[in-house]
């Protein structure tokens, strides 16, 4: 999921997350969200926990999150 930088702060990303959450609880305990280095800190906010950095092209790492949704 991805959001246009003009409207960060605004509740969209978290009502994206919060729709996300409830679709992947109703198939999963956990759901696994791969992070742009920008928005590291939005999922952990959300409660996402970083499982490793993943390097995707050469200098461009993804963060590699899980969230438990028992």
């Amino acid at each position: 999921m991805f959001q246009r930088v003009d409207l960060i702060g605004h509740g969209y990303g978290r009502r994206m997350w919060e729709h996300c959450v409830t679709a992947a609880s109703a198939q999963a305990d956990r759901m696994l969200t791969m992070s742009d280095p920008g928005a590291i800190g939005f999922y952990e906010a959300m409660g996402a926990k970083l499982e490793k950095m993943q390097e995707v092209a050469p200098g461009f790492s993804l963060g590699v999150y899980w969230l438990e949704l028992i």
